[in-house]
């Protein structure tokens, strides 16, 4: 994908309740996250996890009084090893509802944004949390076509199992399938 490619299209913007019945205009838990669209000689860098065996793209959780830069920045780095080079433009926006355990709250919002990203050259070995550790995330190099096949026979199984982030990260997958073909 050139970048004259990317800067032609609109930002996609999807809405995705992980549970039926939510009340999603009720007192809403919020958390924004930021996630890189890196794509380099037709394959995305994504985040493989051997215990889920799914794709999904690097990124996470803002810190309280971080920019957008500055998650990706960490979130990159830590997932994949790689340091971002620039941001290209926004490639669109996520909001997902989904059940809240904390009181006092009716529903968990997470509004995700993507970015198409370039990378530098140099890598380093990530340094994961724990839990991402514990799912056996690894660095990989795929195209969009084998990411999303993979993670599409994922969501037919309908394992609970499976994380909660699939069906957001499919969905994105498809819709960059259709920009690049």
């Amino acid at each position: 994908m050139s970048s004259s490619t990317q800067d032609d299209v609109i930002p996609f913007y999807l809405e995705i309740q992980r549970v039926p019945g939510l009340n999603i205009t009720g007192r809403p838990l919020m958390r924004q996250a930021v996630r890189a669209i890196v794509n380099h000689d037709s394959k995305l860098l994504m985040v493989y996890s051997s215990v889920n065996c799914d794709f999904k793209f690097p990124g996470g959780g803002m810190k309280f009084g971080e920019r957008h830069e500055q998650t990706l920045v960490r979130e990159l780095r830590e997932e994949t090893g790689f340091n971002l080079k620039n941001i290209i433009r926004l490639a669109g926006t996520t909001l997902e509802y989904g059940r809240v355990r904390e009181k006092n709250y009716d529903v968990f919002k997470m509004y995700s944004y993507y970015y198409f990203c370039q990378i530098k050259n140099e890598v380093n070995t990530p340094d994961l949390d724990p839990y991402e550790a514990d799912l056996g995330f690894t660095t990989v190099w795929v195209t969009c076509s084998d990411a999303l096949e993979n993670n599409q026979r994922l969501i037919a199984t309908n394992n609970p199992k499976n994380p909660e982030w699939l069906e957001r990260e499919t969905s994105v997958l498809s819709i960059l399938q259709s920009m690049i073909g």
